[in-house]
């Protein structure tokens, strides 16, 4: 299964592989063309941040309640109507590991796609023994 998901400027884009099956690769997959542009150009805003420290102009931030230190990509632009997509990754020596998306329609991630995103990484981390 091929996991890249997209090659940035700073980091690789790589989907968690999990018993043969990566959830994000499969999220990613079903992105239209505008989402995939707008992909692009979050993942450029994120590496920006990452490599100066720049305000990522709302594209990237932490994810509150997260227990394994996920990072919420914003790849639906600020002030678009939503619904807004989502990615889920931690970064592992310049590669972007995406565990998961969601299309959030309400203000607040759930919950449950946070715990989904957690539980992701910590069967990725287990199975690649980090």
């Amino acid at each position: 299964m091929e996991d890249l998901i997209l090659q940035g400027e700073l980091f690789t884009w790589r989907g968690m592989t999990i018993r043969a099956a990566c959830p994000a690769c499969d999220f990613v997959s079903r992105f239209d063309t505008r989402t995939l542009s707008d992909l692009r150009i979050a993942a450029r805003i994120a590496e920006t941040s990452f490599r100066t420290g720049r305000s990522p102009g709302g594209r990237l931030e932490r994810v509150e309640g997260s227990s394994t230190g996920l990072y919420e990509l914003k790849v639906t632009p600020p002030g678009r109507r939503g619904p807004h997509t989502r990615l889920f990754f931690i970064v592992v020596d310049r590669i972007a590991w995406v565990s998961s998306g969601a299309v959030k329609t309400r203000q607040k991630l759930s919950r449950s796609d946070i715990a989904y995103a957690d539980k992701i990484v910590q069967e990725w981390r287990r199975e690649q023994g980090r």
